[in-house]
C-alpha cells in the first residue's frame, strides 16, 4: 500500500461518527468502508477497524453486530438487512447488487455521497424554516400577551358602552374574555389534537394516505416531494444500471426509500407496468405524476442506450431544482407571515384605538 493511500485512509478514519445513526453518520461510515476496500482490505477487516473507531454506542453496536454476522459466514448484505435504521432496506439492496457485480467499493462511495446529500438537503430545509417558524411563534406570543394581559386593562374604560363600540372592538373583547377563561383548556385541546393526528399518521394507513395525498396537491410542497423522489430515482438507476440489475428491481429499491404513501403506491404501479412489458418511459408517463423534462430524459436514455449516464445527469439536475424549490418555499413564507402578522397586530391596535379616540372626544380630554 503506497503512502498516499495510507494517508487517505487515516484521513477518512479520523472523521468523527457521533450521535445516533443519522444520514451524516452513515455517510461517514460508508466512506470509511469504501476507502478501505479500494486499498485492498476485505469487508471483515474493514468492519473490525470501524468497530475500533466507533465514537458512540449506536455506531459501535451496529458495526459489532455486522462484524459478528460476517465472521459467521453471513453475507454482508444479509447482515445489513437485519439492522434497524432509516432506509436500511434500500441500502441493503444496493449492497447486494454491489456484491453480485464486484463493485461494492463503488456502491459504498455512491451511497455515501447520496446520504451526505440527503443530510445536507434536510439541514437546509430545517435551517430555512427557522426564521419563518420563529416569526410565527413571536406573532402568537404577542397576540396572546395582548389579549390576555393588555386588553383586560381597557375593559374598565369600555364598561357600560359595549353597544356603542365598533364591531372589531367587541370581537376583540369577546376573544380576550374567552382566552382568559378557557386559554388553558384551548391550549391543551390543540396539543391533544396535534398529538392525536401525529399518532394517527403513524398508526392509521388510511389517514396517512389521505394526508400524503393532500400534500401532493400543494404546489410547492408537491414539487419538493416529487423532485426529491426523482433525484433518488435517477441516482439509484444510474448506479444499478451498470451492475445489470433489472429496472423493475431497481424501482423496488427506490420504492423502499419513499416516505410519501401516495407516491409509494404510484411506484408500485410503475413496477407492475414494467413487469407486464412497458418501457420505463411508458410506465412513468402513464402515472401522470412526473415532470415532462424527466420523462424526456428517460426516453432519450432508453433510445440511445445511455440510461446510466442520462439518469446520473437527471439526478444532478433535480437535486439542484430541489435546492431551488426549498429556497422558493422559504422566500415565499417570510413575506406572507410578515403580512399576516401586520394585519393581525394592525387589527388589534385599531380595535383599541378607535373607541379610545371616541372616548377622548366625548369626555373632552
Amino acid at each position: 500500500m503506497d503512502k498516499a493511500a495510507l494517508s487517505k485512509i487515516k484521513e477518512i478514519l479520523s472523521m468523527e461518527i457521533g450521535g445516533k445513526i443519522s444520514q451524516k453518520s452513515l455517510s461517514i461510515l460508508l466512506k470509511q468502508w469504501s476507502v478501505m476496500l479500494r486499498a485492498g482490505v476485505n469487508i471483515q477487516r474493514a468492519l473490525e477497524v470501524s468497530k475500533q473507531q466507533a465514537a458512540n454506542q449506536q455506531i459501535r453496536k451496529l458495526v459489532e453486530d455486522l462484524y459478528r454476522q460476517v465472521t459467521q459466514g453471513i453475507p454482508f448484505s444479509e447482515a445489513l438487512e437485519k439492522q434497524n435504521f432509516d432506509s436500511v432496506q434500500m441500502l441493503a439492496s444496493m449492497v447486494r447488487a454491489g456484491e453480485m457485480s464486484g463493485t461494492l467499493d463503488q456502491v459504498f462511495t455512491q451511497m455515501s455521497d447520496y446520504y451526505l446529500n440527503r443530510y445536507e438537503t434536510r439541514r437546509k430545509v430545517k435551517g430555512s424554516l427557522i426564521y419563518p417558524m420563529l416569526l410565527m411563534l413571536v406573532s402568537l406570543v404577542v397576540v396572546g400577551f395582548i389579549l390576555t394581559y393588555v386588553m383586560p386593562t381597557f375593559l374598565v374604560l369600555f364598561e357600560g358602552n359595549e353597544g356603542q363600540l365598533p364591531a372589531s372592538t367587541r370581537l376583540l373583547i369577546e376573544a380576550s374574555i374567552f382566552l382568559n377563561q378557557y386559554g388553558l383548556v384551548l391550549s391543551l385541546t390543540i396539543a391533544c389534537i396535534l398529538v392525536g393526528m401525529g399518532l394517527a399518521y403513524r398508526k392509521r394507513p388510511d389517514f396517512r394516505r389521505m394526508v400524503d395525498r393532500f400534500l401532493l396537491r400543494l404546489p410547492l410542497l408537491k414539487q419538493y416531494i416529487i423532485y426529491n423522489c426523482i433525484g433518488r430515482t435517477g441516482l439509484i438507476l444510474s448506479i444499478l444500471s451498470s451492475s445489470g440489475v433489472p429496472v423493475n428491481e431497481t424501482l423496488e429499491i427506490v420504492e423502499l426509500g419513499i416516505q410519501n404513501v401516495e407516491l409509494k403506491g404510484k411506484y408500485q404501479v410503475l413496477i407492475r407496468d414494467l413487469e407486464t412489458g412497458s418501457t420505463l418511459h411508458q410506465a412513468f408517463t402513464k402515472s401522470g405524476s412526473f415532470p415532462e423534462m424527466f420523462l424526456s430524459m428517460l426516453l432519450v436514455g432508453e433510445e440511445m442506450g445511455e440510461l446510466e449516464e442520462v439518469m446520473k445527469r437527471s439526478s444532478e439536475y433535480y437535486e439542484d431544482e430541489l435546492k431551488y424549490t426549498i429556497t422558493s418555499m422559504t422566500t415565499l413564507m417570510e413575506p406572507v407571515l410578515i403580512v399576516i402578522m401586520a394585519i393581525v397586530v394592525g387589527f388589534i391596535v385599531l380595535s383599541i384605538a378607535l373607541p379610545m379616540f371616541d372616548l377622548i372626544t366625548y369626555t373632552g380630554i
